[in-house]
């Protein structure tokens, strides 16, 4: 019997490579081998330094200075920032360093941010110099990638605010009111309007018409800038707004700006806002009367033209003409009635009544409407006639 075969000698056997398969000997194998190599050397942690602030702006009103800035969301890796952040602002005077002036913390994913820097008493004196702002932004370490593009404005006496502000509406606008003062050169007067309600428009509709012109209203913005220079005065000063729509309601707001070039920046200095004025613009303001008005009988054409001074009035949509028949030279025995077309207002400053009636002497007037339907008064009457050419007179 053949003895155990575990206390033999094994032998290897060395097979041809023809035996293993290609892709053994191949890739395979290569991946198989690269499978226990060394691990590449470790990347370098991220820094997590959030991006420098690219638009920091200034602004000064009153005795502040208000900034704001688009909050950095990557790192100078290139990858979000991780966390809350802190703003460091520092400000410097002319060419003096810049010293700390204050520093915010901001929430993680926080898109925008604002700061407030409240000037001390020997910034808010004086005249007019330059300060400048940066702005850093500081991870959770504390780390920064570095300070932000400079923001610029000034320091010095800011200007007096607006008192006695109030708005009316007049027929040819907002008329807004203020206390005037003794006005440094380059002062000018900002005002903030804000429409607080409107007509309903149509849906899907950018525009409204006009139901006596046809006209399209166009849309107004919700939020505009008005800037309106203001003379030298203590005495009450005025300005009108003829950019506002009838119908709706406006709150004001206004600023004395005062502006000074310094370093080659042009910049302002703003006083604190005035108290909010508010005003439901309603157009219950008629037209001005119509003026001029002359007439001439028209035999040939069995009619009696009428003529008369136009209306410059903004509002206006045109004209209506009435007539009345009159007994004798001075004497009345009818009410004037409306002749032009109904719902349609005349929109040249004349008309030709070819209703009247030969030998028949009328008195006529004319009004002016305006786009709202307001009626102003009528003109002061002409009397005329027309008669056949049989009638008239031998030369």
């Amino acid at each position: 019997m053949p003895g155990n075969r575990r206390g033999r000698d094994r032998r290897r056997i060395a097979l041809p490579a023809a035996l293993f398969p290609a892709t053994i000997l191949g890739g395979g194998l290569a991946s198989l081998l690269a499978g226990c190599a060394a691990p590449a050397a470790p990347q370098p942690p991220t820094l997590n330094l959030p991006q420098p602030v690219r638009d920091l702006a200034a602004k000064r009103i009153g005795d502040s200075v208000h900034l704001t800035f688009t909050v950095p969301r990557k790192t100078t890796d290139k990858l979000p920032v991780r966390g809350a952040v802190t703003a460091s602002l520092c400000r410097s005077v002319e060419t003096g360093p810049c010293q700390s002036a204050g520093t915010l913390a901001i929430p993680d994913q926080r898109q925008s941010s604002a700061m407030d820097d409240a000037l001390p008493a020997e910034l808010r004196q004086g005249p007019p110099r330059l300060l400048t702002y940066k702005v850093s932004i500081l991870n959770r370490a504390g780390k920064s990638a570095g300070e932000s593009d400079s923001a610029y404005t000034l320091a010095g006496v800011a200007p007096p605010q607006v008192a006695a502000f109030t708005v009316s509406p007049r027929r040819n606008g907002i008329v807004l009111a203020w206390q005037g003062i003794e006005v440094p050169a380059g002062a000018n007067l900002r005002v903030d309007r804000t429409l607080i309600s409107a007509p309903p428009q149509p849906e899907n509709s950018e525009a409204s018409h006009n139901s006596l012109t046809g006209r399209k209203t166009a849309a107004e913005p919700a939020e505009q800038v008005l800037r309106m220079p203001e003379a030298a005065s203590e005495q009450r000063s005025f300005a009108i707004d003829t950019t506002a729509h009838t119908g709706n309601s406006y709150r004001y707001i206004a600023q004395r700006i005062q502006q000074v070039t310094l370093g080659g920046h042009t910049l302002e200095i703003a006083s604190q806002p005035s108290a909010p004025a508010e005003t439901a613009y309603r157009d219950v303001f008629p037209p001005p009367m119509p003026t001029g008005l002359v007439s001439a009988a028209d035999t040939s054409a069995k009619a009696i033209d009428l003529d008369w001074t136009p209306d410059v009035d903004p509002g206006l949509a045109g004209y209506i003409v009435y007539r009345r028949a009159v007994s004798s030279p001075g004497g009345s025995s009818e009410t004037p009635q409306r002749i032009s077309p109904a719902g349609k207002p005349v929109t040249t400053s004349a008309w030709s009544d070819t209703t009247a009636l030969p030998g028949r002497r009328y008195a006529y007037s004319v009004s002016a409407i305006d786009v709202s339907g307001n009626e102003s008064q009528r003109s002061t009457e002409v009397q005329d006639e027309w008669n056949t050419p049989s009638s008239q007179p031998n030369p």
